[in-house]
């Protein structure tokens, strides 16, 4: 029997099948890396495969079966997942979390005199965080926030291409501050798809305690509220119906999170798929990374300008392509190394902060850039519009 391994002849006979019909779309993907992800059989004659849009399938020959594995590539965003029907990276939950549940997720409000009942905040006269209506993404457009909340400040910078994916938060009720960057390379074409990262940004923040996002009752719970919020917006999250967006999710995202422990310097941190939360020192240069880009860092897979190298991530959030209900995946272990989400706590000391970024800093420009990005100032920055390969979102805390 022929071997199996990446450099075998089962990585030859995926490379001449299907990598050598779309080489181009490929480029973060090696064949041997891709012939060691799909696991695919040792005995592989009867595995055909083909590219359609940006979605590479491999299958038996026999034209009854089903496909046994999927690689799904944005060549915008070299954004890689991999799905596999016997183990499924993101595993969609079988019924939505009933809203509220839990109870830490809860309805934004901004106003002091909003009122609490038990656990579940009273809407009845709450509103929607600044951030819900000033950073709302436009194609084309650089927005930049400042709010001073009572020891805190936080400043939000976003720019944004055409197909404006990206999404930043402020939660000044729970001193919340997210980033979410929805992946490209999933879903069709659309308003839900260019609106979910801001979305899920504000579900997000509304969480009282953001270390519960290691539940995927809790991110079932997100999900839903951000497709609520979707709604508010006039917008309908619905089942792709085009080929090219068959994948196990319709939509998906990344998100980073900080939220201060009130009283105190310490501030939880979670972070799902490659957007980061950075710690950088007085100095203004950056002393600590968390996130898949920091993990990949720690691997030495940067390139000779300290930027990451591409591939798949282990970690994101999405809505099930059959359900359309929140999934989530941790982790992606490889060759020994896992590649996953964060959950952890930070204490910050005179004169540091914490910023948060989208996959434009750190994997798309050099650490330099972020470095040098926090120091200019926010309108400034505004007025060049900085688009490093992709929407470019910027959250300065401190």
């Amino acid at each position: 029997m022929e071997s199996s391994s990446p450099t075998g002849p089962a990585s030859e006979r995926l490379t001449s099948r299907v990598m050598g019909k779309g080489a181009d779309r490929l480029r973060a993907l090696e064949a041997a890396e891709a012939a060691e992800l799909l696991a695919l059989p040792a005995a592989a004659e009867n595995i055909g495969g083909a590219i359609t849009g940006n979605v590479i399938e491999i299958w038996p020959v026999d034209p009854e079966a089903k496909p046994i594995s999927r690689v799904q590539h944005n060549a915008k965003k070299s954004d890689v997942v991999l799905v596999t029907p016997e183990a499924p990276i993101a595993k969609p939950l079988a019924e939505p979390a009933p809203a509220p549940v839990p109870t830490r997720v809860s309805r934004v409000r901004s106003s002091n005199n909003a009122k609490k009942s038990g656990d579940v905040l009273d809407t009845n006269e709450i509103e929607m965080p600044r951030s819900f209506t000033e950073m709302r993404p436009e194609s084309g457009a650089a927005k930049v926030m400042i709010a001073d909340d009572k020891d805190l400040k936080v400043e939000l910078r976003q720019s944004s291409k055409q197909d404006h994916q990206d999404g930043v938060a402020y939660n000044p009720r729970n001193r919340a501050v997210v980033v979410c960057d929805g992946l490209g390379g999933i879903g069709q074409d659309s308003d839900a798809k260019n609106n979910f990262g801001f979305a899920l940004a504000h579900a997000t923040a509304e969480l009282d305690d953001i270390s519960t996002l290691s539940s995927p009752e809790v991110v079932a719970s997100i999900v839903e509220r951000a497709k609520t919020l979707l709604s508010e917006l006039g917008i309908t999250v619905e089942r792709p119906t085009s080929r090219v967006a068959f994948s196990t999710n319709a939509l998906a995202s990344t998100i980073a999170a900080i939220q201060n422990i009130e009283g105190t310097k310490k501030w939880r941190v979670a972070t799902i798929g490659d957007s980061s939360v950075v710690l950088l020192g007085a100095d203004g240069s950056i002393r600590r990374g968390f996130g898949e880009a920091f993990q990949l860092i720690a691997a030495g897979k940067v390139d000779s300008r300290g930027m990451v190298e591409d591939g798949p991530m282990g970690s994101f959030v999405g809505i099930s392509h059959e359900t359309l209900t929140g999934t989530v995946s941790y982790e992606r272990v490889r060759a020994g190394e896992r590649l996953g989400a964060e959950f952890t706590e930070v204490e910050l000391q005179d004169g540091e902060k914490l910023v948060l970024a989208s996959d434009a800093y750190i994997q798309k420009s050099p650490p330099s850039t972020l470095e040098g990005d926090v120091k200019e100032s926010a309108e400034a920055w505004k007025a060049r519009k900085p688009t490093y390969s992709d929407d470019t979102t910027l959250a300065i805390v401190g």
